[in-house]
């Protein structure tokens, strides 16, 4: 009985949510255990110049979900954006330079304390070094792909990083 009247005042209230907003951060993860999200999944890899692959990872802000761990780069779709309006965003919020091209990988369909993502993987190319500008919003640095940090966020080590690194050597 509860379940049916708090989903009859939600659906009342919803109406007055401006969707062409960025939501409040406690609503957006309420409306997460409700509704998957998809998220764009940005995956820098490079190789050095002995050959190595590195990928790039940006670790958490406080106050974030998942603060102090390690990810790829990446956002939720929000209502009425594109893809490419999220690469846009990655690329000045997390990347602080360029998205020269994407190419997709795949699809990973993953649960997490907020509710349920469907990450849209992407190896990405980059206009520059991001671990060189002194000025990044989020704090990210290079990483061995065989020497991940251990406090990465579980389903991007175990499931987003490893599709984006194997189409990486496959491709370069």
């Amino acid at each position: 009985m509860f379940n049916t009247i708090s989903q009859w005042i939600i659906s009342k209230l919803l109406p007055f949510v401006d969707n062409t907003k960025y939501y409040q951060h406690t609503f957006f993860e309420r409306a997460m255990r409700v509704l998957p999200s998809i998220a764009i999944e940005a995956v820098a890899l490079r190789r050095t110049a002995a050959g190595d692959a590195e990928i790039f990872l940006t670790q958490r802000a406080r106050g974030e979900s998942y603060a102090g761990l390690w990810h790829t780069p990446g956002s939720i779709l929000r209502n009425g954006e594109t893809p490419r309006d999220v690469f846009a965003r990655i690329a000045a919020k997390e990347f602080q330079v360029p998205i020269v091209s994407t190419t997709y990988v795949t699809d990973v369909y993953w649960q997490e304390p907020r509710g349920w993502i469907e990450s849209r993987v992407h190896v990405v190319e980059l206009a520059g070094d991001p671990a060189a500008v002194s000025d990044a919003a989020y704090t990210g640095q290079w990483f061995p792909i065989d020497a991940l940090p251990e406090n990465t966020i579980p389903d991007h080590k175990h499931q987003i990083l490893p599709a984006a690194i194997a189409n990486f050597i496959e491709n370069r």
